[in-house]
């Protein structure tokens, strides 16, 4: 698995951890600087110039400001969140994660706990509320005499 290394010991804003993390992805200009944004980009692909899998490995972020830290560890959070989600009802996974890597004894059991949280959902079909939101439109939708299929 490739992983990228992103040193956190500068970074004196949440843009930082963003900069250095988009660069590191070979993400587009135009690419959101949001936990979801990443979600988007790094779990259902076809964005970046990295595909999965990979792990991104932040390290030195104890010496970043406690927005920081705790933006890092949102973004990790999510895109976890997005790998469930994504399992759960797509029923693949993507290799992806952000790794916390202050202590090197700590990274291989944090990368054990996300693999294994993913490995442990199970599929569960199409969201629902995606579904029903689909149905919704077919029926605006429904062809009428004039647009036969």
């Amino acid at each position: 698995m490739r992983i990228i290394e992103l040193d956190a010991a500068k970074w004196k804003a949440v843009i930082d951890f963003y900069y250095a993390l988009l660069a590191a992805i070979g993400a587009p200009e135009w690419h959101g600087m949001s936990p979801d944004a990443l979600v988007d980009s790094m779990i259902w692909g076809g964005i970046n110039a990295v595909e999965p899998p990979y792990s991104v490995r932040v390290s030195g972020l104890s010496a970043a400001p406690k927005e920081v830290r705790d933006h890092v560890e949102l973004a990790k959070d999510v895109l976890l969140e997005g790998r469930i989600y994504r399992k759960r009802h797509k029923g693949d996974d993507v290799d992806v994660s952000i790794v916390i890597a202050d202590t090197s004894d700590g990274v291989m059991s944090e990368e054990t706990k996300i693999r294994n949280a993913v490995a442990a959902v199970q599929y569960d079909g199409p969201d629902p509320k995606v579904l029903s939101g689909i149905d919704k439109l077919r029926k605006k939708l429904k062809p009428g005499p004039q647009r036969e299929r």
